[in-house]
């Protein structure tokens, strides 16, 4: 009982964790269904109630195409649901050992979605208002690496990014947010405007001054959103705390009992000779 409601929890938290539009994806895909299955319905039923002259036949199909839509559209929500939540928790827990592996101070994932990452754009950030700023964008485009399918997967204190391959999962890039990393989001227009209309740049540089660079994309336009909102938000909340451990008053040492009595028995007027 206690493992059945553990996992339920899981896939509750994997739920409420996973982009809007995968959520609303999969409801497009179950109202989908059910119309297709009452199209195809309604076409057979009417074809008989043609060729058999039975009238009624209609009549029955309209009782019966409100009930059958139900039952379709709950049943794909029941069977697709599940699946596309264990592949949520799956790499929650993928992302989770990743953090693990790398040592980050806090291993519970915040955000994770589906994308497509690409490395490699150093001249992602040329001046739009440029006369050849397309011509700059088109050769960078060319020069980096192509994209792949990857999850982004973002902590507390960190950002790790992994792909899927046959022989399993693979470490693509790892950063500390507080640790010269950046994110931003950008709306690459001249880039691939008919694929995605933002993407999240993210930057790093090493202590030996390397810098990394990876462009995501992704259709779940308010994950990226989120993403770039909740790194400023774990940034600004991280410089806080670290500035309040630095304005913070030393605190008072504890007296020793004896001299603690002593002061209270002077206060009070104890032991004084009157």
């Amino acid at each position: 009982m206690a493992e059945d409601s553990a996992l339920l929890l899981a896939q509750r938290e994997t739920w409420q964790k996973m982009p809007a539009e995968e959520q609303r994806e999969l409801l497009e895909l179950a109202h989908g269904k059910g119309l297709e299955v009452c199209f195809l319905t309604a076409v057979f039923a009417a074809a008989c109630a043609y060729g058999l002259k039975l009238p009624w036949i209609l009549i029955g199909l309209a009782l019966l195409l409100p009930v059958l839509y139900q039952v379709v559209v709950t049943r794909i929500w029941h069977e697709v649901k599940p699946q596309l939540i264990a592949r949520y928790l799956v790499a929650s827990k993928t992302a989770a050992k990743y953090a693990e592996f790398l040592h980050a101070p806090e291993r519970e994932v915040k955000l994770i979605f589906r994308g497509e990452a690409r490395h490699g754009i150093n001249d992602f950030h040329h001046n739009p208002n440029d006369e050849f700023a397309t011509e700059y964008a088109q050769e960078a485009m060319n020069k980096g690496e192509k994209a792949k399918d990857a999850w982004i997967s973002l902590f507390p204190q960190s950002l790790i990014i992994f792909s899927e391959n046959t022989g399993g999962a693979k470490l693509e890039f790892a950063g500390s947010l507080i640790n010269n990393l950046s994110i931003t989001l950008e709306s690459p227009e001249s880039l691939d405007a008919k694929k995605s209309s933002k993407v999240l740049v993210i930057e790093s540089r090493s202590n030996s001054g390397e810098r990394t660079k990876w462009v995501i994309s992704s259709r779940q336009q308010s994950a990226l959103i989120a993403c770039e909102r909740k790194f400023r938000f774990f940034v600004q909340r991280e410089l806080a705390k670290q500035a309040g451990k630095t304005t913070t008053p030393p605190r008072p040492e504890v007296s020793h009992p004896l001299f603690a009595a002593n002061r209270l028995g002077a206060n009070l007027g104890i032991g004084s000779n009157h």
